[in-house]
């Protein structure tokens, strides 16, 4: 990351506005310190027809063009949305235009995958932050990203301090929250080229991953290929050297259940309770749910699918 806050336009190669701050102008600044050194000015005294060529406007302005480097959506003749309707504004504007290139040369997502990751972020993110700010979506008394980034400025009964810091704050937090997200998807969708190898390589109803790849569910249940869908457990490696056991999912709607749950007669046991419950030495703990339990090695392992399968 890549940020701060300067007090003349000639240092400046960043404007936004002063004042109360939004989640939209506050994650477009997480999103463009990812890419590039931010020196932000927060003023509305610079008009954008006054600006530097060089420096990018953002929240105000009165209009959008990105030719002139001026991203505001606030103007009666905005128009631009996503694909739903939903208006863009400062941050649906900027991760237009910048977010491929974050996602493939700041978090290396591979280029065959740049449009799902893009779209990915954008649907669960981007329109919200979008939405919420342009009025489109309706108050909720349940926290939202909006509502945590607006909670960092100052309450009316703490006076009118310089909110710079507090803007910094959430700044900073922003930029976590989209950093993290972005890596996340990023690994998603990495983790389908290594899980789509082991689903090819299969024989019979238990995937071996070896470690522990994210994501693996996700993968299973949309696999094209037919083995996917006779596939009951996943098996990886423990932190501890133990072997983990997960029962696959019916679906992507039916994440909390499985297509073959462990015993009931197993369901929250562990250790010598859970050894003779199975009749069999080496089990360490199946989760009451049914839908995880961990052995000391693969050849318990195997034990336990003679048993279940």
């Amino acid at each position: 990351m890549s940020f701060k806050l300067v007090n003349s336009i000639e240092e400046a190669n960043a404007i936004t506005h002063d004042g109360v701050f939004h989640a939209d102008e506050v994650f477009a600044t997480a999103l463009l310190s990812m890419i590039a050194e931010v020196r932000l000015i927060r003023t509305r005294s610079v008009k954008a027809e006054e600006k530097p060529e060089d420096v990018i406007m953002y929240d105000i302005g009165g209009r959008y063009s990105v030719w002139d480097k001026v991203f505001d959506h606030h103007q009666k003749d905005f128009s631009l949305t996503h694909e739903d309707g939903t208006k863009l504004s400062s941050f649906g504007m900027l991760w237009y235009l910048y977010g491929r290139f974050a996602l493939c040369d700041v978090y290396g997502c591979p280029t065959r995958y740049i449009e799902l990751a893009f779209n990915d972020i954008n649907n669960r993110l981007v329109k919200w932050i979008d939405g919420r700010d342009n009025g489109q979506l309706p108050q909720s008394e349940e926290l939202t990203l909006s509502s945590v980034i607006s909670n960092f400025n100052a309450q009316w009964n703490e006076g009118q301090e310089d909110d710079n810091e507090r803007f910094t704050i959430a700044v900073n937090t922003a930029y976590a929250i989209l950093e993290g997200l972005m890596k996340s998807v990023v690994a998603q969708y990495e983790a389908v080229d290594i899980v789509e190898d082991k689903i090819a390589e299969t024989e019979g109803k238990v995937l071996n991953l070896g470690s522990y790849i994210a994501h693996w569910q996700t993968v299973i249940l949309k696999s094209k290929n037919p083995k996917a869908s006779e596939l009951l457990y996943c098996t990886y490696k423990g932190k501890d050297e133990s072997v983990c056991i997960t029962a696959v999912p019916p679906s992507l709607e039916e994440m909390t259940k499985q297509r073959k749950p462990f015993p009931k007669e197993w369901a929250g046991l562990s250790g010598e309770k859970l050894e003779a419950a199975a009749g069999i030495k080496g089990l360490k703990f199946c989760h009451a749910g049914r839908f995880f339990m961990s052995v000391d090695s693969e050849e318990v392992a195997e034990e336990v699918f003679k048993k279940i399968l």
